[in-house]
């Protein structure tokens, strides 16, 4: 079928990534919010849900350059 957008507005999803046990897709998060800078954000989708995103790493203060998972899909390491 044809592509579409699973997510909406003006922030930026990209690198996706389904978790091993395919419950979740992963994405990185760029927020457009008019701010010089904003860090890097991993994002969690339900998997098929696709509700809204769970801000993974809100409590860091660096940017997410890359995320891998135990093969369990219990721990995400980035």
């Amino acid at each position: 079928g044809e592509p579409k957008a699973l997510t909406q507005g003006p922030d930026s999803c990209y690198r996706p990534m389904f978790r091993p046990d395919g419950k979740a897709l992963y994405a990185m998060l760029d927020r457009n919010n008019g701010k010089i800078y904003n860090n890097t954000r991993l994002v969690m989708f339900r998997w098929p849900a696709m509700g809204d995103p769970v801000v993974v790493t809100s409590r860091l203060d660096v940017s997410v350059n890359s995320a891998a998972f135990s093969g369990d899909s219990r721990t995400v390491y980035i």
